[in-house]
């Protein structure tokens, strides 16, 4: 990735426009071939890169992950709005978007099936995108992930963990940043304890060229990730149409997807207690939704101690409230986010 040369005009035009916004219009892709997954499996894998023109990126990366039946473009309106409006701590200076294998403009693997690939695949994809990003000149800082992208995350430092590594020593990673994350298996959560996720099994589906699957249409994903406690939908919440016209949609692993969900046959991805402890030197951030009906508050409320060893009363724990504070929150109000943030998460 080279510097356009027009970039000290742009940094000059922003230092003499007070209020300007920071972000430098349409984000960039790039494409990192042959990321391995696990011995003789590999993926293309996609990245999208918005940068903030008026933070020198000696300055702090964070690396941003989707969750299930979606793509990078879902954090994209939150990745706009950070590098529009840094925000308290350290400036930002891009936010770099990753489609997980099979997602997005990410390629299928190659060596194996689309719907055999596992939480701990995700994970394994996470680290070496990480890694090969260094080549390109991209260090992130911190990492973020929403939903299932927040028990990728769980499962990155587990398998760094489990290789005398972790997020810090191994990929210099202090700061993770936890969006209503789905949970491992030794933490309780009603939706998928409770059999909540029964209802997905009739979409999934046993394709010849992609394997198990789990393949949610357009019109369910409002009432899966925007509806609060009440059923409602907040007004702020994007179409269908606008969905699909952004590209948030995917086809979802089963393997990945079922054991989270509480399918049947299907065993949910799990991490060691304290796997993100003080010693480990990478900060959590995990961030609750007051309406989410996916992951509530009370089950992020165990989740935390779990992870961290510490209290939900400590710092590290957020809850944020409001009518519209559903599961999609970074999605539909990510400015209500990151005024949320203020003071309390910095970034990276």
């Amino acid at each position: 990735m080279t510097s356009s040369p027009t970039a000290p005009l742009l940094l000059a035009l922003i230092a003499l426009s007070p209020g300007a916004a920071a972000f430098a219009g349409e984000p960039q892709d790039l494409t990192l071939e042959g990321i391995a997954i696990r011995p003789d499996v590999s993926a293309d894998i996609h990245v999208r890169v918005y940068e903030n023109t008026s933070a020198p990126c000696s300055s702090g990366t964070v690396f941003a992950i989707h969750g299930a039946n979606s793509t990078a473009a879902t954090m994209g309106p939150l990745a706009e709005a950070i590098a529009d409006r840094p925000i308290r701590g350290r400036p930002v200076c891009r936010v770099v978007a990753m489609d997980l294998p099979g997602h997005g403009s990410s390629s299928l693997p190659t060596g194996a099936l689309f719907g055999e690939l596992s939480i701990d695949d995700y994970a394994a994809a996470v680290i070496a995108t990480i890694e090969a990003l260094r080549d390109e000149g991209i260090r992130p800082t911190t990492i973020m992930g929403h939903s299932m992208g927040g028990l990728v995350i769980m499962a990155t430092q587990q398998r760094l963990v489990d290789e005398g590594s972790s997020l810090w020593s191994g990929l210099h990673i202090d700061h993770a940043i936890l969006l209503s994350p789905a949970l491992p298996a030794s933490v309780p959560w009603g939706f998928r304890d409770g059999g909540g996720g029964a209802g997905l099994a009739a979409f999934a589906v046993d394709d010849p060229e992609l394997g198990p699957i789990l393949a949610l249409p357009p019109e369910l994903m409002p009432l899966v990730a925007f509806s609060d406690l009440e059923g409602n939908i907040p007004e702020n919440t994007p179409t269908v149409e606008e969905m699909v016209a952004a590209g948030y949609m995917s086809v979802e692993s089963l393997t990945a997807s079922g054991g989270f969900f509480g399918l049947e046959g299907y065993e949910p991805a799990d991490v060691d207690a304290g796997i993100f402890a003080d010693e480990r030197r990478t900060w959590l951030d995990l961030i609750a939704f007051e309406q989410d009906t996916i992951i509530t508050t009370a089950d992020h409320v165990g989740a935390f101690p779990y992870l961290t060893g510490k209290d939900s009363t400590e710092p590290g724990f957020l809850l944020i409230e409001g009518a519209d504070v559903t599961h999609g929150y970074p999605i539909s109000n990510p400015e209500g986010l990151l005024e949320a943030f203020e003071g309390v998460v910095s970034l990276p």
